[in-house]
């Protein structure tokens, strides 16, 4: 993705993929829960395994990058916050901060 620093945008493309029926069905769930399109909640599980994957603007510290990127994508699947911080050894606050900095960076309505 391209910054453009004039209008302090990120230029964006459309992608289409296939997806099982089941797949389909757990986005509009989490789709509901969030106020998400399919192609909203797609786009969010999407950028999170990519920069989990090849992100160069990480943090530096692959730990903490892949409890980001974990976060986002439990949080994604509709599981609970103290579930997520269990799951990944860490406190329901920082899970806290992590989606409340993620919907912060493109709005809860991507």
């Amino acid at each position: 993705m391209a910054f453009n620093p004039r209008t302090r945008t990120v230029e964006k493309i459309k992608l289409t993929i296939e997806v099982d029926r089941r797949v389909e069905t757990k986005l509009l769930e989490m789709g509901k829960k969030l106020g998400f399109s399919v192609a909203g909640c797609a786009t969010v599980l999407f950028e999170a395994a990519y920069a989990a994957r090849f992100g160069k603007d990480g943090s530096g510290d692959p730990e903490l990058d892949a409890v980001v990127a974990a976060t986002l994508i439990l949080h994604g699947s509709g599981i609970d916050f103290t579930i997520i911080a269990k799951t990944l050894g860490t406190d329901e606050e920082t899970v806290e901060r992590i989606i409340g900095a993620w919907l912060a960076r493109d709005g809860a309505s991507s």
